[in-house]
């Protein structure tokens, strides 16, 4: 019976050990994930949004086409070394994702693999894209309500 007892609490040590051991777990930096509500009029909706939620957009709307933007989501997550990994920005929602992986760190961030994910459909790949500090990606999403959805990707410290 103690040898069994031994063999079982090794067993347990080892994979415990290896999991703690594993490179790839090895946390890199975090993302942060934002769901923009972008219109041209102020909707009712946007406008019920807690202050906080508002955004300092000087200069998008000659970029993006909108004279009004609201944050209605954001997810802030590890980037492990060798794992994929997912943003969910909608809380309680698998609606719009994001998942992404690390290809290799550059000089100033890292070159990730991304996928955007829309009702659990993989609607976008992308390989090898650079993602660098303070340098947000923005992704242009799917006509919501009387406006437009956005995905502001940055790396966060």
């Amino acid at each position: 019976m103690n040898i069994k007892l031994l063999s079982i609490l090794l067993l347990l040590t080892l994979h415990l050990g290896a999991n703690t051991l594993d490179p790839g777990k090895e946390v890199v930096g975090k993302l942060s994930g934002t769901i923009i509500y972008a219109s041209e009029t102020a909707n009712q909706a946007a406008n019920n949004l807690p202050e906080e939620q508002h955004l300092d957009t000087s200069g998008w709307e000659q970029k993006w086409g909108f004279k009004h933007y609201r944050r209605i989501g954001n997810d802030t997550q590890a980037i492990y070394r060798s794992y994929e990994n997912w943003l969910k920005p909608i809380k309680g929602s698998d609606q719009i994702m994001l998942s992404y992986s690390v290809v290799k760190p550059t000089d100033d961030g890292y070159e990730i693999d991304l996928s955007f994910w829309q009702e659990q459909r993989k609607v976008f790949r992308t390989t090898s894209l650079i993602l660098e500090e303070k340098k947000p990606l923005i992704i242009l999403g799917p006509k919501w309500r009387d406006g437009q959805l956005l995905f502001a990707i940055e790396l966060k410290d």
